[in-house]
């Protein structure tokens, strides 16, 4: 009788520290799927706030890798067609989305707006 008891308390000892356990590896698992989460937040960027860029032309640049305004501020227009030649958007003007992609990353939205509001297409009117 004294080793079932002694049983029955080692069986419960093992179920608690397999429960504890259980529970570790879930909130270290939780806590890594949230950085990974606030990673993609922190480099996901709205490149259709730059005049000329849609939703087909942002998609292209993020596949690309070019995943934030500064990234795209410090391109080359010549860089930024052959991306849009190579995706077969390159019916598209590139010429001043370095220029607003900069004006974003310094957070100068006047200067933006002003600037977007002599543009049609991301070109100078």
């Amino acid at each position: 009788m004294l080793g079932n008891v002694i049983a029955g308390l080692f069986n419960g000892i093992v179920l608690i520290i397999i429960v504890l356990l259980m529970l570790f590896l879930l909130r270290n698992r939780d806590k890594k799927s949230i950085a990974k989460k606030s990673d993609y937040e922190v480099k996901q960027v709205d490149l259709t706030a730059i005049e000329g860029i849609g939703p087909k032309i942002a998609g292209l640049l993020m596949k690309e890798g070019v995943n934030s305004y500064q990234a795209l501020a410090l391109m080359e227009t010549t860089k930024i067609a052959a991306i849009l030649k190579k995706g077969g958007l390159a019916m598209a003007d590139p010429a001043t989305w370095p220029e607003q992609a900069a004006l974003l990353a310094d957070g100068k939205m006047k200067e933006l707006e002003e600037l977007q509001h002599h543009l049609k297409g991301g070109r100078l009117e």
